[in-house]
C-alpha cells in the first residue's frame, strides 16, 4: 500500500455502524455497513460520479478492509492511548471545532461587509496616543481628546499635530498620512471608523489594541484591485546620501534612454537593475494592492494604463524605480473570494464578533449563570494579596486560593469556582501577574469562560454532530495508521540493518549501475559567483580546486554562496538537471537557473559504464524502498489471516450499477 493511498484513506476511513444498517462485510468479528462503505467510497472517488462497477467496488473493498484491519491492530496494541497520539488528536479536535463554533450568519454578514468595503479605497491619516503599560487609559484618552478638540478648530493643521504628538513612527513624519486603505487591510476597529467617517471629517478618539487614534479621512475613490508590474531599480544606500540618489537617477535615466532607442526590457533589466530579488525574473514583482508598498511606488504603478507602459522615475526609501505595467487585476466576484474571505475573517479581530455572538447563544443553551459579586470579591482579594515589590513581585501560588469555593458561574448545574479560575490563571501566566492586576484578571476570566464553554461545545459536537464526529474519527484512525505503518514498515526497513543486508544479498543482481557518470553538483546563490566558478573549473576540479571555490565565495557568519549538493556516481536516467549531450568529461556544464533563484553547475569527472554492481550504500534508497514493500506485503498477509474478511454478496450486489 502506497503512502499516497494511505493519505487518501486516512481522510475518509471511518466506520460508523448502526443496528439498523445492512452489514456489507466483517473482519475478525467487527463489521462495516453498506451505508458506511458507500459513504466512504463516494467521498474518496476521484471522479464526480463514483465507479459502481463490480470490479471497482471489489478492489476498493479489498483495500478498505485492509485499512480497517490495521486500525484494529493499532487499537489492539493500545497506540490510541499514547500521550503523543492523544495530544495530536486533542489539537486537531480544537482546530476542527473552530469552524463549527461560530455564528454562520454573523460570519456571512462580516464577509459581505468586507467585500463591499473593498469596492472603495479610503485615504486616511491618524494620530496615535499609546496607553501606558500600567493600563491607565484615562490619561491616554484625555490627551487624545484634547488633541482632537484642537484638530477640530478652524485653520488647525492635522499633519502638524501628527508630527508633534503621534507615536506612530511609520507615519508621524509624514503628517500621520497612511495613504489609501481598503477592506481587510487594517485591524477591524480602525477600518470601521475609516469607512464610517465622511471625507474631510475627523473621527473622535477611539481605542484599538495599539492605543487611542484620532483619524482623518481626506478622500475616497473606487477600489482598484491589484496591479502587477516589472521594475528596474537602482539602489540608494543611506550611507551615500545625496550622491547615491544622484547616481541612482543617472542609472535609471540611462535605462530609459536605452529603452527608447530600442533595447528590450529584458536586456535593460539585466544591464541596469540592482534588485537581486527581481532582476533574474525580468524585474517581475508579485501582484499587490492598495497599502502594500510605499505610497509613491503604489501611485505610479496604479497610474499606468496599458501593458508595457513605463512610469516616470519613482523614488522610495530603497532606491529609484522605473516601472513597467504587466496587468491590472480587478476585484474578483465575491463567490470566487468567499473561502479566502472566510479564512481571513476567522483569523482577524472581526472574527471575534461572530464568536462572541455564538458564545451568547451557547450560554443560553447551557444555562450559563454568572455570579459577578463573587468574581469582584475574588479579583479584589487576589489583586491585594499579590506582592507589588521585592523578589516576589507579581508572583503567586494558585494553591493559596484553594479555599475559594464560591462559584463564579454555573453551566448545566456544574459550578466553576474561584479556585478553578486561579489555577487557570497560574497556567496562563506562569504564576506571575504584573501591571494592572485587576484588568489582567478580568481579561483572563473572559478567556477562562470562553475555554470552559468551548469544552462544553466540543463535547456536544462529538455527541450531536455526525459530520464533526466522522472527521474526528477519520483523523484519529489516520494518525493511528501512520504510527503503525512507521513501526512495522517505514522506520523498520531503515533501522533493521541485518534484514536490509539480507534483502540486498538476496536481490543484489537487481542493483547494478546504469549508464552514467561520476561527478560533482554545485549550487550557487547568485549568477556572478557561478560564472566565476565555471572559469575556475575550466582546468579541472580536484579536491584542492573544490576547496578553493568554497573558500572564495563563502564568508563566515553569512549564508553560503556555493554548496556541494551531491558528489559521486549518477545515472543518466535518474539525473534531471542535464542531459548527456550537455555534459563533457573534464569540463563544467552550462549554468542552469533554478526556480528558487539559485544556479546549478555540474562537473563531469568521467563516464560510468552500465552493468557494474552497486554496493548496499550506493543502492540504499532503492533497497530500502523495495524492502519496505516486501515487509508490507508479508504483514498484509498476516493481517488477512488474523482478521478474515467475510462479504455478504447479496448486500454487495445491491451496490453494483
Amino acid at each position: 500500500m502506497t503512502k499516497t493511498f494511505l493519505a487518501s484513506l486516512l481522510l475518509t476511513g471511518t466506520c460508523l455502524t448502526s443496528a439498523q444498517a445492512q452489514t456489507l462485510f466483517s473482519y475478525g468479528g467487527k463489521s462495516v455497513s453498506k451505508a458506511d462503505f458507500l459513504r466512504i467510497y463516494q467521498k474518496n472517488a476521484t471522479q464526480q460520479k463514483a465507479d459502481r462497477s463490480e470490479k471497482a467496488l471489489r478492489e476498493y473493498l479489498d483495500l478498505y478492509s485492509l485499512f480497517r484491519m490495521k486500525v484494529s491492530e493499532a487499537e489492539a496494541q493500545h497506540l490510541d492511548t499514547s500521550a503523543a497520539i492523544q495530544g495530536e488528536l486533542e489539537n486537531y479536535r480544537r482546530q476542527l471545532s473552530r469552524s463549527y463554533l461560530s455564528d454562520p450568519s454573523a460570519t456571512e454578514k462580516l464577509m459581505q461587509e468586507a467585500y463591499q468595503r473593498m469596492q472603495t479605497n479610503v485615504a486616511v491619516a491618524h494620530i496615535l496616543i499609546p496607553v501606558p503599560a500600567s493600563g491607565d487609559t484615562i490619561v491616554a484618552f484625555r490627551k487624545a481628546d484634547s488633541i482632537y478638540k484642537v484638530a477640530l478648530r478652524k485653520g488647525s493643521d492635522f499633519g502638524a499635530l501628527a508630527k508633534a504628538f503621534s507615536s506612530d513612527r511609520g507615519s508621524k513624519d509624514n503628517g500621520g498620512n497612511l495613504g489609501y486603505i481598503t477592506g481587510m487591510q487594517t485591524i477591524y476597529p480602525f477600518e470601521t471608523v475609516a469607512y464610517n467617517t465622511p471625507v474631510g471629517k475627523i473621527a473622535p478618539p477611539f481605542r484599538t489594541q495599539f492605543g487611542y487614534h484620532i483619524l482623518k479621512v481626506s478622500n475616497r475613490k473606487p477600489g482598484q484591485g491589484e496591479v502587477e508590474v516589472q521594475q528596474i531599480m537602482a539602489l540608494t544606500p543611506k550611507s551615500k546620501g545625496a550622491d547615491g540618489i544622484a547616481a541612482a537617477r543617472l542609472t535609471i535615466d540611462s535605462a530609459r534612454r536605452d529603452l527608447a532607442a530600442g533595447m528590450s526590457w529584458e536586456e535593460a533589466v539585466k544591464k541596469y537593475s540592482q534588485d537581486k530579488f527581481s532582476s533574474d525574473n525580468n524585474g517581475l514583482l508579485k501582484p499587490f494592492g492598495i497599502g502594500r508598498t510605499a505610497v509613491p511606488f503604489e501611485e505610479a504603478a496604479f497610474a499606468l494604463k496599458k501593458p508595457g507602459d513605463l512610469s516616470a522615475p519613482v523614488q522610495t526609501d530603497f532606491g529609484i524605480h522605473l516601472l513597467r505595467l504587466v496587468r491590472h487585476i480587478p476585484i474578483q466576484p465575491i463567490d470566487s473570494m468567499r473561502d479566502d474571505l472566510r479564512r481571513r475573517i476567522e483569523n482577524d479581530s472581526r472574527g471575534q464578533i461572530a464568536k462572541d455572538r455564538y458564545t451568547e447563544q451557547v450560554k443560553a443553551k447551557y444555562g450559563y449563570t454568572a455570579f459577578p459579586e463573587a468574581l469582584n470579591r475574588l479579583i479584589s482579594t487576589a489583586s491585594k494579596s499579590i506582592p507589588d515589590s521585592g523578589k516576589s513581585a507579581g508572583r503567586f501560588n494558585p494553591s493559596d486560593f484553594r479555599n475559594e469555593t464560591q462559584p463564579l458561574f454555573r453551566i448545566n448545574n456544574t459550578a466553576f469556582t474561584g479556585a478553578d479560575f486561579m489555577r487557570f490563571v497560574g497556567q496562563t501566566t506562569n504564576n506571575n501577574l504584573m501591571g494592572n492586576r485587576e484588568l489582567a484578571l478580568r481579561e483572563i476570566f473572559n478567556l477562562y469562560t470562553a475555554n470552559v464553554l468551548n469544552d462544553f461545545q466540543i463535547q456536544s459536537l462529538e455527541r450531536d454532530n455526525a459530520e464533526f464526529r466522522n472527521l474526528l474519527t477519520e483523523y484519529r484512525d489516520g494518525i493511528l495508521l501512520f504510527d503503525l505503518m512507521d513501526r512495522n514498515v517505514w522506520s523498520k526497513a531503515s533501522k533493521d540493518t541485518a534484514g536490509l543486508t539480507a534483502f540486498y544479498q538476496a536481490h543484489k543482481d537487481k542493483y547494478r549501475w546504469e549508464d552514467g557518470f561520476e561527478g560533482t553538483v554545485l549550487r550557487f546563490g547568485n549568477r556572478p559567483a557561478a560564472e566565476e566558478a565555471v572559469k575556475m573549473m575550466a582546468s579541472g576540479l580536484d579536491s584542492a580546486r573544490q576547496e578553493a571555490i568554497l573558500t572564495r565565495f563563502n564568508q563566515p557568519n553569512t549564508p553560503p554562496a556555493v554548496t556541494i549538493t551531491q558528489q559521486g556516481t549518477f545515472e543518466w536516467s535518474r539525473f534531471p538537471d542535464f542531459t548527456r549531450q550537455q555534459l563533457s568529461v573534464g569540463k563544467p556544464s552550462p549554468i542552469k537557473a533554478n526556480t528558487d533563484g539559485s544556479y546549478t553547475v555540474v562537473y563531469m569527472k568521467k563516464p560510468v559504464a552500465a552493468g557494474n554492481q552497486k554496493t548496499l550504500a550506493e543502492a540504499r534508497g532503492y533497497v530500502v524502498a523495495e524492502y519496505q514493500d516486501a515487509l508490507e506485503k508479508a504483514w498484509n498477509e498476516r493481517l488477512r489471516q488474523q482478521y478474515p474478511v467475510k462479504v455478504d454478496n447479496k448486500v454487495f450486489n445491491t451496490m453494483v450499477q
